[in-house]
């Protein structure tokens, strides 16, 4: 095999190689955005009080709070923005952590470092995800040369390190007994009163976010392999780019003799 043909193999399997890096960050970048904005990144596991108390408990609760008692005392999802709630019975929706509570006003939880930081560092993978994702859509009408390509691994990495981060919240107070207390600041008793413990455990965004960190990481290694394509236009693109030849020296010579031809008296 000559080396135009290796050369000519290397570009075919390289840009079979890019196509699949696109693949996979597509991939990568779908399921950070859904585990940052999906109401149940973990799993709250609640394990009720060992008095039997709930019943009562959400009764004296009836008239102060909500009928969302039983979502409290159940293992319920917990997300960045908002937290699963059951409706009546098996209807699962998303609520918002901000509360209109009567006689009291807006109230949301207290949130602590690691979850600010875990929310942070998830809202950041989805940053450079973005950045990746988007410059390798238009490659097919800007040209990518190696610096670019290298800010590709940059990318990967920066997302696949802020994505890992943002695990952090399975350490923060969500996953800890009295994280919805300001909830019930008008009530005598608390739906967390009748909480034994509270655990976290994997849900389907913290599921989607290490789906994307080994995506990430995937499509980090892959980059050196991958060769874009050539962009549509390229061709005349680069022509454009180019100098123009000078003219031939027959025509420069004429056009010396005419410009040197003294005018006629």
């Amino acid at each position: 095999m000559s080396d135009e043909d290796k050369a000519r193999l290397n570009r075919v399997v390289g840009q079979c190689n890019f196509t699949c890096l696109f693949l996979f960050c597509s991939s990568a970048f779908i399921c950070g955005l859904t585990s940052t904005s999906y109401c149940a990144f973990v799993s709250r596991d609640v394990v009720p009080s060992a008095d039997g108390n709930a019943k009562e408990i959400c009764e004296q609760l009836t008239n102060n709070f909500t009928d969302q008692c039983g979502s409290f005392l159940n293992n319920h999802g917990v997300g960045f923005w908002g937290w699963q709630a059951t409706f009546p019975v098996d209807q699962i929706v998303c609520q918002p952590y901000t509360r209109w509570i009567e006689n009291v006003g807006f109230v949301t939880p207290t949130f602590d470092t690691k979850f600010n930081s875990a929310k942070a560092c998830s809202t950041t993978a989805d940053f450079f995800g973005a950045l990746a994702f988007f410059t390798m859509a238009f490659a097919s009408c800007c040209p990518l040369d190696p610096s670019r390509m290298a800010c590709l691994s940059i990318y990967f990495f920066m997302a696949c390190l802020f994505q890992g981060l943002s695990l952090l919240i399975f350490r923060s107070n969500a996953c800890e007994k009295g994280f919805f207390s300001p909830y019930f600041q008008n009530s005598t008793v608390s739906a967390e009163d009748a909480v034994e413990s509270v655990s976290c455990s994997l849900s389907t965004g913290s599921k989607l976010a290490v789906a994307a960190i080994v995506l990430y990481f995937y499509c980090m290694c892959l980059v050196p392999k991958a060769v874009p394509p050539q962009p549509v236009g390229g061709n005349a693109f680069l022509m454009q780019q180019q100098p123009q030849p000078a003219a031939d020296g027959g025509d420069a010579a004429e056009r010396g003799n005419a410009d040197h031809t003294p005018a006629a008296s």
